[in-house]
């Protein structure tokens, strides 16, 4: 299912992004040993979010973490778009599942520093915050964050539920 998507998705981008000129494709680059270099692949300087949402999604579903690193990066970086919290929150929960907490944690509270996000997204990250800081063994941290969770949304069960743990 999700190749068919991806086949789906590059058929739109070839259609929408075409390249402009009929030249032919430049030569295979190679690393001076006659060796074929296989050139990183290029990343379309995407014109809305939603492109690079689908995009990295579909990387991630295919295993290819890297790419949707990638992909969210450039979303973050492209100067024509204002990424939402889609993008950062994607980025943000793909650097905690490949153990880089540290990234993980610094762009969560940068999201946080976002006055446009609602309470409930708000009480959301901050759980997810706290679900860092209890793997890394802060729990006091740990129950400061789920606390500003449930001051956010205090139907927030998930950050309840944690707290109950942390307090046994």
């Amino acid at each position: 299912m999700i190749d068919e998507a991806a086949e789906l998705f590059d058929l739109w981008c070839a259609s929408r992004y075409a390249p402009e000129t009929d030249a032919p494709a430049p030569a295979p680059a190679t690393d001076g040993k006659n060796k074929q270099v296989v050139p990183k692949e290029r990343i379309v300087p995407f014109k809305e979010e939603w492109e690079y949402d689908i995009g990295s999604y579909i990387a991630f579903k295919q295993g290819r973490y890297a790419r949707a690193e990638d992909i969210l990066t450039a979303a973050m970086n492209n100067k024509n778009i204002k990424p939402g919290e889609s993008a950062r929150l994607n980025l943000a929960l793909l650097y905690n599942g490949s153990s880089r907490r540290v990234q993980a944690l610094a762009l969560y509270r940068k999201i946080l520093e976002d006055d446009r996000i609602d309470k409930k997204l708000q009480a959301e990250i901050y759980y997810k915050i706290a679900v860092i800081q209890r793997e890394q063994k802060e729990n006091r941290s740990a129950v400061l964050s789920l606390n500003q969770a449930l001051a956010l949304d205090p139907a927030h069960s998930r950050s309840r539920f944690m707290l109950k743990q942390l307090d046994s």
